[in-house]
């Protein structure tokens, strides 16, 4: 074979693989609100937002579900606050037999700095994290009451067939409505 036809051959092979990788990406970007509870903030404490997920339709291999793009956003007093949230990578795997989760540079590249978490593939409750970031509350604090909270994220996987249900939480925040997202 000549080193022309190898390269061919070699260009093919790859072309093949990177179709069938991309034939199975599944991307869906989805939004859930809540409202905070009826006590104010004070200016300088810190609030976590922190999203949770369950993912059915799991199979029997390791899989990973991204969570990019995200942002937390509400307004008070006609100020709109729009808090950028880490990305996430979370991977179900059998070879995982203690739950972690660690603040790293994220692969691939582009998702940046974010929440790496590893977990079983079997026997979860549910509610595992998601995303989380912090948020120092500006001067003159934050009411209670506030409306319409808005946690935007993109979900992404290679496995077809998952439903990722997502929900907020934070203690002075009740949980957010919790959204379904199905992909085919």
């Amino acid at each position: 074979m000549t080193p022309k036809l190898k390269l061919v051959f070699l260009l093919t092979s790859i072309l093949m693989v990177a179709a069938q990788a991309s034939a199975s990406y599944q991307e869906c970007t989805s939004t859930i609100t809540g409202n905070f509870n009826g006590t104010a903030i004070n200016q300088g404490d810190y609030i976590w937002f922190t999203g949770v997920l369950t993912v059915k339709g799991l199979g029997s291999t390791s899989t990973t579900v991204y969570v990019s793009h995200a942002s937390v956003t509400f307004t008070v007093n006609n100020q709109t606050y729009t808090i950028k949230v880490p990305s996430s990578a979370i991977t179900f795997s059998s070879a995982t037999t203690v739950a972690t989760t660690d603040y790293v540079q994220l692969q691939p590249l582009f998702l940046g700095k974010g929440w790496k978490t590893q977990l079983q593939l079997t026997g979860l409750a549910g509610n595992d994290l998601m995303t989380a970031v912090e948020f120092k509350v500006p001067a003159g604090g934050l009411p209670g009451g506030i409306k319409d909270v808005a946690l935007t994220a993109t979900f992404s996987s290679y496995a077809a067939g998952l439903t990722v249900n997502c929900n907020g939480a934070r203690p002075s925040i009740p949980p957010l409505t919790p959204i379904t997202t199905p992909w085919a």
